[in-house]
C-alpha cells in the first residue's frame, strides 16, 4: 500500500509519476510528498530534469562594458577577486593590450593559474569617459557609490545573487579605480547596507593610482575646455593636492593597517599627443605605508595594466602577487573551515551521541535490493528503518534523532543554526517524538530558509512503536516553508489508515496508492527467489517449478519467503526440496509453530532452559544486548558457554541471531508476538514474569561483595570487561516498572538491597557514568511497587503486612531524588564521596543517614544538625560565589541561569543541578534571557549586547547597545531569529540575530506612546512567552498592554486610587504596578 501526499498546490498538469529507475529527476519545486506502501514500489513525482550548474556564470555585460560582470566561476570558490578600471577606462579594454579580446589576461591567462583560478574573478565598469561631449557633475564618490550598489545588489545570468562578501575581497585597480575603491571603502564602512561586504575585503593592488593627485588632470581639463566641452568633476579631482584627494588619504590612513597593500608604479613616459610624460610620479603612485609592497613596472601609465603574453615580465610581477594574495587568504579561509568543521563535527557528534542511524541498513538494500537510489540522483535524501526487535529503532522518536543527524551532516545551514545547542534544547533526549518534532525540525529546520526539495523515507512504519505520533508531527507541514518530499512504506493497519486519514483533513494533501491483495508486492518475491534459486543445484525446470510453487503460497508473504527459502537451501536434493514444501504451512502462526517443534525435537532436552533463557533476554532486554552482555546475564545459570555465537546459532537460531553490529536480536516482531501470545507454546514468554526475573538477575549482580573494589581498583577496565554490570546499573528500573509484579519476593530483594551497601555502589557508579537521572526513575518505579502492595494488602490479615518494609522503600523514594538535587553536582565530580561524606550531611532522619552513617567512625561530623530532622521542601541549592547576589533567573529547555551582581551568569543543568559553566559579559549586565530550548544566551550590558551559546559559552555575536538606554527586559523572538528589548527610554528595539552588524532598530514608533500620563521610565516591562505582546507600568499611569505587531495598545488596567486610605503617593491618579509577569 502506498499514499502520496503533496503539501500546498497541487502538481502541474504535466507532472508524472514514475520509478526511481526511470531516467527523469524530480521537479524542484516547493511541495513534498508523502508516500507510502510496500518496498516493491518508489515512487516520485517528477516533471522535468533539473538544469546542470554551468562552470561559468556571470551577468549579462552591460552596453559600454558598464556594470558588475563574472569572469571566471570555479565550483567552489573561496575569493572574489575584483578588477576596476581608471580615467577613460572600460571593464575589458583596459585590461586587454591593443584592445585585443586574446589579451585580456584576467579572462584568457589568470584563472588557468593553479591557485587563483581557485577564486571567483570579476569585473566593473563605470562610465569614467573622459571625451563625453555631454555636460557630467558626475565624481569619484558617485562612482564608488555605483560600486556598492553592484556589489550588493547585482545578479547573475540566471538571476540568482551574486553574494559578494560571503568569501574574501582582493581589488585589483588601474589608476583613478583605485581612488573609487577607497571611497567606497570608507563609504561602505559607515553604511548598514554594505558593512557586510566591506568588512570582507582584504587587499588591494593598486597599479599607477593617483593618491596623491597628477598635474595631467589640469591638461586634460584645458583640452576639454579648448574643444568647448564642460571640464569634469571627476578630472578635476585628480589635481595634485585637491581637497578631495587630501581628505581621502587622510580618511583611508586610519585604516590601511588593516588591508594588505600591493602598490606598482610606472617608470616609462606615456605619449600624450606629441609628447611624452610622466603622468604619475612614484611618490604620487606609493602610499608609503608600513606594511604596504611596492614594485615599479617596466609600463607606461597606459600599459601598467596591460601585458603582451603570459610570460610578460610585468604580467608576472602582478600574477605573482595576486597570486600570493589569493594563497594567503584562501588558506587562511580553508584552515577556518576546517577548524570550523572539526568544531562542528565535534559539536554535532555530541549532539547526536545516543543516535543510532539506519545507514548501515540503507547501504545493505542499496547494494541488495534497490535498483534506483535517491541519493544516486544527487537528492538530499534521510532514511529510517523501523524494526521491532530492536528498542532503539522502533521509536518514532529514534527515527527523529537518525533524520536531525543526517541533515546535520549534509545540510550546512541547519548544521550551523544546531551550533551551541544542546541535546536536552533540541528535545533528543526525550521519547516523546512531539517534542523533538517541535524544537528540532519546526523551529530549526523550518527556519533555514530552504528552497531545494528534501527527501524523507521511513521504512516499515508498521514496526515502529507508534505510527500514530510519526503522522501526527506531520500535521504542521501544512505550514512548513521547507518543501518536504517524504515515502512511509508499511503494511496496511486500520490504526495507520485512520491515522492518515486525519492527516489528510488536516490540510495536507494526501495522494493515496494502496495495494492490497497477494500481489501487493510480487516483484519483490520475484527478485528473492532469482537471487537465491539461482546458485542451487538442480535443473533449470525444477528451479523454474519450485519458484512458480513458491510464489504460487507465498500469498504476498515476503517473510515466509525468506523463513522458507532458508530451510530449502540446507538440502540437497529435489525429493528432500518437495517434502519441505508440503510440511511447511502457509499461516505464519503455524510456520512459527512447526518451526519451534522442529527445534524441540531437534535440541536436547537440557538445552530447553538454555533456549527459554536466551529468547527472554532477547524479548525483554530494555535494548539490543552484545554478546558479552549477554553471556555475563546467562553465567549464574549457563557458566562455562565457550562461544556464545555458535550457542546462539546452534540453540535457536531459527528464532534468534547476531547481527553485523555483534547484538543479539530476534528475527522479526512478529516471531516475538508469536512466543508472547501463543500461550501453548512451549517457550511461551510471560512479559511481566521476565522482567521480574530479568530484575532480579540485575539486582543481583549489584550486590556482589567485591563490586565496590572493582569499581575503585579501575571503572574503565570494568566497562571494558563486565559491561553487563552497568547493564544493570542503568536498567534494574526499567525491568522492576515493567514487571508490574506486587509478589513478596521481589519486596524481598529490594529490602535487601537497599538495607545494605549495594545501593551505594549503585549510586557510585551512576555517578561514574553521569546517569544520576536514573536514580529518579528509580524512585517513581519504586513508588508505584509500593502503591501496588499496599492495594494488594488491603483484603489480607494486617499482621501480614509488611509495613516496617514498605515504609523503608518510602523513605528511600525519598531520599532518591534528594540525593540528585542536593549531591548530584558533586557526586558528578567525585563519585567516592557518596560512601563517608554524603551520609553526614543528609538529614537524620532520613535513610541513607540513618542506614550509612555511623557517628563514632565516620570522618567528618556535623554539629548543629538536630536528631529530628528531615528532608525539607527544599530540592536543591544553588550557591552562587563570594558575596554575589541574584539579580536574574531564567529557566528553559534543560538549563537554568542565574544573572549575578557581578555580571557573570552562572548556568546549571535543570535536571540533575549539575553547574555546567559560567558566562562573563565584561560589564555590568541589566537583562538577560534564555532562547525557547535553553541553548542560547542574551546578555544586555551597559553598553554591549550579546549573544551565546550556552554549552560550551561560546560567544555567538555582540553589538553595540543605544546610548544611554538601560534595558528592563530582553526576549527571543521568532524562532530565535530576533531580540526584543524594551529599553527605560520608552522604545522597543530589535535585531536580527544573524546580522548584528546592522545594530538596533526601533520597532514601531508607535509603541509605548499616548499613555495618557507624563510618564519617564517605566517601573516594570515584560514580553509575553509568544513575544506578541508587551506590558508596561508608570508610576501614576495604568498598567497597559501594547500589540507588538502594529504598535497598538490593546488595554489599560484601571485601577482607581484610594486616597483616604493611602497617602503615600498623593500625587497619583492610579495604583502604581510595581511588578507584573
Amino acid at each position: 500500500m502506498f499514499r502520496h501526499f503533496r503539501h500546498g498546490k497541487a502538481p502541474p498538469k504535466d507532472a508524472t509519476i514514475r520509478r526511481i529507475s526511470d531516467s527523469s529527476v524530480p521537479s524542484q519545486d516547493s511541495t513534498f510528498d508523502i508516500v507510502r506502501g510496500r518496498p516493491t514500489e518508489y515512487l516520485l513525482a517528477s516533471s522535468s530534469a533539473p538544469s546542470t550548474v554551468p562552470r561559468s556564470r556571470g551577468c549579462s555585460p552591460e552596453p559600454a562594458g558598464l556594470g558588475l560582470r563574472v569572469l571566471h566561476q570555479p565550483e567552489f570558490a573561496s575569493l572574489d577577486i575584483i578588477f576596476v578600471h581608471g580615467l577613460g577606462g572600460h571593464s575589458q579594454k583596459t585590461w586587454s593590450k591593443n584592445h585585443d579580446a586574446a589579451l585580456f589576461w584576467p579572462e584568457t591567462w589568470l584563472p588557468f593559474d593553479p591557485d587563483v583560478g581557485k577564486a571567483r574573478i570579476l569585473t566593473f565598469g563605470y562610465n569614467a569617459n573622459w571625451r563625453a561631449g555631454s555636460k557630467s557633475t558626475t565624481n569619484i564618490t558617485d562612482f564608488a557609490k555605483e560600486l556598492l550598489y553592484e556589489m550588493r545588489f547585482a545578479k547573475d545570468v540566471s538571476g540568482e545573487d551574486l553574494a559578494i562578501g560571503a568569501n574574501p575581497i582582493i581589488f585589483v585597480v588601474h589608476s583613478m579605480g583605485g581612488l573609487v575603491v577607497k571611497k567606497a571603502y570608507l563609504l561602505g564602512l559607515h553604511d548598514d547596507t554594505y558593512k557586510g561586504i566591506i568588512s570582507s575585503v582584504a587587499a588591494i593592488v593598486f597599479l599607477s593610482t593617483p593618491h596623491r593627485g597628477t598635474n595631467l588632470a589640469a591638461i586634460l581639463n584645458r583640452v576639454l575646455a579648448a574643444s568647448f566641452q564642460s571640464p569634469k568633476n571627476f578630472i578635476s579631482e585628480l589635481n595634485k593636492s585637491s581637497t578631495a584627494i587630501e581628505e581621502l588619504n587622510e580618511q583611508f590612513r586610519h585604516i590601511a593597517p588593516r588591508l594588505s597593500i600591493w602598490s606598482f608604479y610606472e617608470t616609462m613616459a606615456t605619449s600624450i599627443g606629441p609628447k611624452k610624460i610622466m603622468v604619475l610620479e612614484k611618490d604620487s603612485s606609493v602610499l608609503g605605508y608600513p606594511t604596504e609592497i611596492s614594485r615599479p613596472l617596466q609600463a607606461d601609465h597606459h600599459d601598467v595594466c596591460k601585458y603582451s603574453s603570459p610570460v610578460d615580465s610585468n604580467y608576472l610581477s602582478v600574477r605573482n602577487a595576486i597570486k600570493s594574495l589569493v594563497s594567503t587568504f584562501r588558506s587562511k579561509v580553508v584552515r577556518e573551515e576546517d577548524s570550523s568543521r572539526a568544531e562542528n563535527s565535534a559539536d554535532m557528534q555530541e549532539l547526536f551521541r545516543n543516535c543510532h542511524t539506519s545507514e548501515e541498513d540503507y547501504s545493505r538494500l542499496r547494494r541488495d535490493w534497490i535498483p534506483g537510489r535517491l541519493k544516486d540522483l544527487g537528492l538530499k535524501c534521510q532514511y529510517f528503518l523501523f524494526n521491532y526487535s530492536d528498542q532503539h529503532k522502533r521509536s518514532v522518536a529514534g527515527s527523529f534523532r537518525a533524520l536531525a543527524f543526517q541533515l546535520a551532516k549534509e545540510l550546512p545551514a541547519f548544521r550551523r543554526m544546531l551550533s551551541g545547542s544542546s541535546p536536552a534544547s533540541l528535545g533528543l533526549e526525550s521519547a516523546d517524538p512531539s517534542l523533538i518534532w517541535r524544537n528540532t525540525f519546526e523551529k530549526v529546520l523550518f527556519g533555514t530558509g530552504r528552497t531545494d526539495p528534501l527527501y524523507w523515507v521511513f521504512d516499515a512504519l508498521d514496526e515502529s512503536d507508534s505510527p500514530k505520533s510519526l503522522l501526527e508531527c506531520l500535521r504542521s507541514l501544512s505550514s512548513a516553508e521547507v518543501p518536504l518530499r517524504i515515502l512511509i512504506l508499511s503494511r496496511n493497519t486500520n490504526a495507520i489508515s485512520v491515522s492518515f486519514d486525519r492527516l489528510s483533513h488536516a490540510a495536507v494533501h494526501v495522494a493515496r496508492i494502496e495495494k492490497t491483495g497477494p500481489l501487493h508486492n510480487r516483484h519483490d518475491i520475484e527478485l528473492l527467489l532469482e537471487r537465491e534459486i539461482r546458485h542451487m543445484g538442480g535443473s533449470n525446470r525444477f528451479k523454474q517449478q519450485l519458484m512458480q510453487n513458491i510464489m504460487s503460497r507465498s500469498e504476498g508473504n515476503f517473510l515466509w519467503t525468506k523463513l522458507v527459502l532458508e530451510e530449502i537451501l540446507g538440502r540437497h536434493t529435489e525429493e528432500s526440496i518437495q517434502e519441505v514444501l508440503e510440511e511447511v504451512p502457509d499461516d505464519m502462526t503455524d510456520l512459527y509453530r512447526r518451526m519451534e517443534q522442529s527445534l524441540v525435537s531437534s535440541t536436547r532436552k537440557s538445552n530447553k532452559p538454555l533456549i527459554r533463557t536466551l529468547l527472554e533476554w532477547t524479548i525483554c532486554a530494555q535494548r539490543l544486548l552484545s554478546l558479552q552482555e549477554l553471556s555475563q546475564a546467562l553465567q549464574p545459570d549457563f557458566p562455562g558457554l565457550f562461544d556464545l555465537r555458535r550457542t546462539i546459532q546452534d540453540a535457536c537460531g531459527q528464532f534468534v541471531y547476531v547481527n553485523h553490529s555483534s547484538k543479539v536480536t530476534i528475527l522479526h516482531h512478529t516471531a516475538r508476538e508469536y512466543f508472547t501470545s501463543t500461550l501453548d507454546s512451549q517457550f511461551h514468554i510471560d512479559v511481566h514474569e521476565t522482567h521480574r526475573k530479568l530484575f532480579v538477575r540485575a539486582l543481583s549482580v549489584l550486590g556482589e561483595p567485591d563490586l565496590r573494589w572493582r569499581l575503585l581498583q579501575c571503572q574503565h577496565a570494568l566497562q571494558a570487561s563486565e559491561p553487563f554490570v552497568f547493564y544493570a546499573v542503568v536498567n534494574w528500573p526499567y525491568h522492576l516498572a515493567h514487571s508490574h509484579a506486587a509478589s513478596s519476593g521481589s519486596l524481598d530483594h529490594l529490602v535487601r538491597f537497599f538495607r545494605g551497601p549495594a545501593v551505594l555502589v549503585w549510586v557510585h557508579t551512576l555517578a561514574i557514568v553521569r546517569r544520576l537521572e536514573v536514580l529518579v526513575r528509580a524512585s517513581k518505579a519504586l513508588s508505584s511497587l509500593v502503591r501496588r502492595m499496599r492495594k494488594s494488602d488491603k483484603p489480607r490479615n494486617p499482621l501480614l503486612h509488611r509495613l516496617s518494609d514498605l515504609a523503608l522503600l518510602e523513605d528511600w523514594i525519598i531520599d532518591l531524588v534528594k540525593l540528585v538535587g542536593k549531591f548530584g553536582p558533586t557526586l558528578v565530580i567525585e563519585p567516592g564521596l557518596i560512601y563517608d561524606i554524603i551520609p553526614a550531611f543528609c538529614p537524620a532522619k532520613s535513610a541513607m543517614y540513618r542506614q550509612h552513617y555511623d557517628l563514632d567512625s565516620a570522618g567528618i561530623k556535623i554539629l548543629g544538625a538536630g536528631d529530628d530532622v528531615g528532608w525539607s521542601d527544599n530540592l536543591g541549592r544553588l550557591v552562587l560565589p563570594g558575596a554575589a547576589q541574584a539579580w536574574e533567573l531564567a529557566c528553559t529547555g534543560n538549563h537554568l541561569a542565574v544573572l549575578a551582581s557581578t555580571g557573570v551568569v552562572h548556568i546549571w543543568d535543570s535536571s540533575n543541578f549539575t553547574e555546567i559553566g559560567t558566562i562573563s559579559h565584561g560589564e555590568p549586565v541589566t537583562a538577560m534571557a534564555l532562547n525557547d530550548n535553553g541553548s542560547k544566551l542574551a546578555t544586555y550590558g551597559l553598553k554591549s549586547c550579546k549573544t551565546w551559546s550556552v554549552s560550551g559559552g561560546k560567544l555567538l555575536s555582540s553589538t553595540v547597545n543605544p546610548p544611554n538606554t538601560k534595558a528592563m527586559a530582553i526576549t527571543f523572538a521568532e524562532n530565535d531569529q530576533k531580540l526584543l528589548v524594551g529599553g527605560d527610554d520608552n522604545v522597543i528595539r530589535h535585531i536580527w540575530c544573524h546580522d548584528f552588524d546592522r545594530g538596533w532598530q526601533i520597532l514601531n514608533q508607535s509603541l509605548l506612546k499616548k499613555t495618557g500620563a507624563i510618564v519617564n521610565s517605566p517601573m516594570c516591562l515584560a514580553f509575553t512567552a509568544d513575544s506578541t505582546y508587551v506590558g508596561v507600568s508608570y508610576r501614576g499611569a495604568p498598567l497597559s498592554i501594547w500589540r507588538l505587531s502594529d504598535g497598538r495598545c490593546v488595554n489599560r488596567c484601571k485601577r482607581a486610587k484610594n486616597f483616604r486610605s493611602d497617602q503615600r503617593r498623593s500625587s497619583a491618579n492610579w495604583f502604581a504596578v510595581d511588578r507584573f509577569t
